[in-house]
């Protein structure tokens, strides 16, 4: 079959299609669904096996564009944004799935980097007894604190630079500081966070509850850089520790908090653990055992 020859019957058919769609008892809408999407697929295989000039498809979208059916205006303007399948630049339905599949691995990986630096985290530098019950403990969680957990881990929190990723946001700029915001940046980064004291009334709350929790050792006494206890500076003087835990055996516990992300924990540890070297050495002197405790969420 010659062009000329396929050009005319693909035109008939075109046009058959388009009076029957018209026909139809539908809301206008619902017509311009069926024409961008049952019309195009019923055609598209003649432009695989034929070379269809350029003209004729460019004279039949100006009819479209042009047309004094506002209707038909509406078909032109919801397909133009997509390539026609004649401009395809592909030539095999291989190459395109081949092209398809790499990208999505692209896109997969590229994910999968982000996502995995909360693991990688956690397992090189977390309690091995804790590992064995994260997921017993987060199973028990409120239904929603647990779905913002899962988000969490994964990085599909609605954050500036994922709404971007999506398409649902214009900007990937953090609102308060103008910086991308990632997830990062909202745990740990934002400099206007950090002045309103957003980070500080996290790290608080933390240490809150461990306090309400240490308070119920016997014959012990604790030591918190909170409201309500007696400051650690007591003891350490100018080197302020989180919480200090004297026992009736002597024994002084020294506990550090950290609240910030994962991929911090090596960073945080390390730097902690050089701060409080001296202060754990002076206060051997005082104390029959000196644990240094430094916890890291």
């Amino acid at each position: 079959m010659s062009d000329e020859e396929h050009k005319s019957e693909l035109l008939d058919v075109f046009n058959d299609i388009m009076n029957k769609i018209n026909e139809l008892p539908l809301h206008p809408k619902n017509k311009i669904l069926l024409y961008s999407r049952y019309l195009l697929s019923k055609i598209s295989w003649d432009f695989t096996v034929s070379d269809i000039s350029k003209t004729c498809i460019c004279e039949t979208l100006d009819a479209l564009k042009y047309s004094p059916n506002v209707h038909i205006n509406n078909l032109w303007a919801v397909t133009s944004t997509s390539k026609n399948i004649q401009y395809d630049i592909y030539k095999d339905t291989k190459d395109v799935l081949k092209a398809v599949r790499k990208e999505n691995e692209e896109r997969l990986q590229n994910h999968l980097i982000s996502q995995g630096s909360f693991f990688s985290s956690i397992m090189n530098n977390s309690t091995s007894t804790f590992n064995s019950l994260w997921s017993s403990v987060q199973s028990k969680l409120q239904k929603n604190i647990f779905n913002f957990t899962i988000r969490y881990i994964n990085n599909t929190l609605p954050t500036r630079k994922n709404l971007s990723k999506w398409g649902l946001s214009s900007t990937s700029d953090c609102s308060f500081c103008s910086s991308p915001e990632t997830l990062l940046h909202v745990i740990a980064g934002c400099k206007t966070y950090l002045d309103e004291g957003r980070f500080t009334w996290r790290h608080d709350s933390v240490l809150n509850f461990l306090t309400s929790t240490l308070t119920a050792v016997q014959n012990s006494t604790l030591y918190a850089d909170i409201p309500g206890f007696m400051n650690p500076s007591v003891i350490t003087g100018d080197r302020l520790p989180d919480l200090l835990l004297v026992t009736e055996n002597r024994c002084l516990y020294i506990l550090e908090l950290t609240v910030d992300c994962e991929s911090n924990l090596q960073v945080n540890t390390n730097r902690k653990h050089q701060k409080y070297l001296d202060l754990i050495k002076e206060q051997e002197a005082d104390y029959d055992k000196v644990k240094f405790v430094n916890l890291s969420l």
